[in-house]
């Protein structure tokens, strides 16, 4: 079929996108002319009214879409026409006259809200396109047309049996949530969703547990904080007491020595001044007795030499 490169939501190269959009136009454009030309189907417009002409694609000169270069709007415009014409076709062969198949062919439709394309709500538009959702519409039209030529090979009415071998497209696309693995693709969300969860609810634990473990580290340090704080406050107390008591100690015994001392020194004062008063009271005393006792002897002398003349 010419593609070579694979397609993922992660990336893909430019040639493996033309090569897989060539395939699809190419041979989507075939089968509606085999449909025509296929005796066991009765209608013959099948090419007339569903075949994609443009933007044209090709490695031709003039080709809109080639492999060296393509237009985002040329892209999706084709792959816009590929799932609005593929939907038609599902109907117009359900409703054909000798086709046996119907709800077969319908179910493989995509639904009204279902991988859009340049419409509103769309993730892919002519100016930009989410690379997730583009691949997944890609997944997703490679595997129903492939199941679509797969139901033309076996229904009774139609004569062709050689649509898959002739059109089918190996599916290159490495699908994001949808098409044929979307069962398999949503087994793998919901076990990460729910790996997802219990991480969360891992995480909220270690949390809960380290705020758990900081609160009573907090806790702790509060309380050792306090204690070492009463302590401190205590020992405080206790050595502001113990100053307190000693100073007034020594203050006391110092004013009592100082007191002690005074007393004394007026004491010996006293004394000496005592002992003066003595000491001049005896002084004083003697000399008036000196003085009496000569008083006394010139009295005598005196009386003596008067009673000597008196005889004489």
């Amino acid at each position: 079929m010419g593609y070579t490169e694979n397609i993922r939501p992660r990336g893909f190269w430019q040639k493996g996108l033309y090569d897989l959009l060539y395939s699809l136009v190419t041979n989507f454009n075939s089968v509606l002319t085999k449909l025509d030309a296929d005796a066991g189907v009765a209608d013959e417009d099948y090419s007339s009214t569903l075949a994609i002409t443009s933007p044209t694609i090709g490695k031709t000169y003039g080709k809109d879409v080639t492999p060296n270069g393509m237009i985002l709007g040329d892209v999706v415009s084709l792959c816009k026409q590929l799932r609005t014409n593929f939907n038609a076709l599902m109907d117009k062969l359900a409703a054909d006259g000798t086709v046996n198949g119907t709800t077969v062919f319908t179910s493989l439709k995509a639904g009204a809200s279902a991988y859009l394309i340049d419409t509103y709500g769309a993730d892919v538009m002519q100016r930009g396109a989410h690379q997730g959702a583009f691949v997944d519409y890609l997944d997703w039209i490679v595997d129903k047309f492939d199941t679509s030529l797969a139901l033309l090979d076996t229904d009774s009415g139609v004569s062709g049996e050689d649509y898959v071998s002739l059109y089918a497209i190996s599916d290159i696309v490495t699908e994001q949530s949808s098409s044929s693995s979307s069962s398999s693709s949503s087994s793998r969300s919901s076990s990460s969703s729910s790996s997802s969860s219990s991480s969360s609810s891992r995480s909220s634990s270690s949390s809960s547990s380290s705020r758990s473990s900081s609160s009573s580290s907090s806790s702790r340090s509060s309380s050792s904080s306090s204690s070492s704080s009463s302590s401190s406050s205590s020992r405080s107390s206790s050595s502001s007491s113990s100053s307190s008591s000693s100073r007034s100690s020594s203050s006391s015994s110092s004013s009592s020595s100082s007191r002690s001392s005074s007393s004394s020194s007026s004491s010996s004062s006293s004394s000496s001044s005592s002992s003066r008063s003595s000491s001049s009271s005896s002084s004083s005393s003697s000399r008036s007795s000196s003085s009496s006792s000569s008083s006394s002897s010139s009295s005598r002398s005196s009386s003596s030499s008067s009673s000597s003349q008196s005889v004489g």
